[in-house]
C-alpha cells in the first residue's frame, strides 16, 4: 500500500532527509550540495510503500543565482523573479514506475505554494513528465539547454502562475 505524506524539512527526522537524498540523486540530474538545499526546500513530498520510501518531490525557493541561469539558457521571455517556487526533485524508483503516483507527488508539492507562481524543469526526452507538468497548468517555456549532469541530454523549462487555473477534465478520453 502507497501513502504520500508531505512535511517541511525541519520537520523530517535525519534518516527522513537521508534517504530523500539518496533517492534524489539516484535520479542522476542533481549536481553536489543535495542534503543542504534538501534543508532549505519548502516542502518534501515522499512516497512510501510500506515503510519504504520510494518516490519524492519538493517545493523549492531556489537561489537567485540558478535561477536566473536557468531562465537565460532557456531563453524565455519570462521574469526568474516572478517565480519564487521551483517543482524539482520528482523521482520514483524504477520497480514503482508506473504506479500512477507521480501526479500526487507534483500536486502535493504544489500545494504548499499556496498558489503562487512555480517553476520546473525536465529532461527534454521525458515525455511523461512533461505531460504530468501540462496537466497540473505549467507551459512550456523558452528552448531547450544543455545539461551539466548528462551529456548529451537537453533541458526544458516549465512555468506556471497564480493565474493559470488547472484544466477542467471535461471527460472526453478521446482527445
Amino acid at each position: 500500500m502507497y501513502s504520500i505524506v508531505s512535511k517541511k524539512p525541519s520537520e523530517c527526522s535525519t534518516q527522513e532527509l537521508e534517504q530523500f537524498a539518496k533517492l534524489v540523486m539516484a535520479g542522476g540530474e542533481v549536481a553536489n550540495g543535495l542534503p543542504a538545499r534538501v534543508q532549505k526546500a519548502v516542502s518534501l513530498v515522499m512516497l512510501f510503500s510500506g515503510e519504504e520510501l520510494v518516490g519524492t518531490a519538493g517545493l523549492k525557493r531556489p537561489e537567485a543565482g540558478y535561477q536566473n541561469k536557468v531562465f537565460l539558457k532557456a531563453r524565455t521571455d519570462k521574469a526568474p523573479a516572478d517565480f519564487p517556487f521551483e517543482i524539482g526533485w520528482v523521482y520514483i524508483a524504477p520497480e514503482h514506475r508506473n504506479s500512477k503516483k507521480a501526479m500526487p507527488l507534483i500536486e502535493a508539492a504544489m500545494k504548499a505554494s499556496d498558489g503562487a507562481p512555480i517553476f520546473a524543469t525536465a529532461r527534454e526526452n521525458n515525455g511523461a513528465m512533461h505531460h504530468l507538468l501540462k496537466k497540473v497548468g505549467f507551459t512550456l517555456s523558452g528552448g531547450s539547454y544543455a545539461s551539466k549532469q548528462n551529456a548529451g541530454q537537453k533541458i526544458v523549462l516549465f512555468v506556471t502562475d497564480a493565474s493559470c487555473e488547472k484544466p477542467v477534465d471535461s471527460g472526453d478520453r478521446n482527445s
